[in-house]
């Protein structure tokens, strides 16, 4: 840990670089297994360009950067979880922050199509202005409106 308090990244080629997605998660299910590597939200993998000819590879990351190194482990994979981290989180917990945070009220109502949002506006209006007996007035405004838009 640094001064801060913050974990130490550590240094690159540490965490072995699979070819594919696949290899990479199945690397990292070995190291959950040997109970290196936590089933932790944010457990992820970091896609890395290889060079012109080989394109794309994978290596395995800690979104939060909390992994340590050690050399107790195989040479291939020089890193683990800290046994006690503070930052771990459930998968499900991470899953439903994710869907959370994509489903917020105002993030929803900005993708929403102008027809969807004008009705979501109106609807509540409409329904006050009957329950309150101002539909006429209501009516009256909305002409003036139209007047004063289309110059008449």
């Amino acid at each position: 840990m640094d001064e801060d308090g913050e974990p130490l990244p550590l240094p690159s080629g540490l965490f072995p670089i699979e070819p594919s997605p696949h290899a990479a998660y199945q690397s990292i299910a070995e190291q959950q297994r040997r109970g290196y590597l936590k089933r932790c939200a944010h457990l992820s993998l970091l896609p890395l360009a290889v060079g012109h000819a080989k394109g794309i590879a994978f290596q395995v990351i800690c979104e939060r950067n909390s992994f340590e190194p050690t050399t107790g482990t195989s040479p291939y994979f020089m890193g683990r979880c800290p046994k006690d981290c503070r930052l771990y989180r459930v998968p499900w917990r991470g899953k439903l922050n994710r869907w959370y945070r994509n489903q917020h009220p105002m993030i929803w109502f900005e993708r929403q199509p102008w027809q969807v949002k004008v009705t979501v506006i109106l609807v509540p209006v409409l329904a006050l202005a009957i329950v309150f007996h101002v539909v006429k007035d209501l009516v009256a405004l909305g002409r003036i409106v139209y007047e004063i838009v289309h110059g008449k």
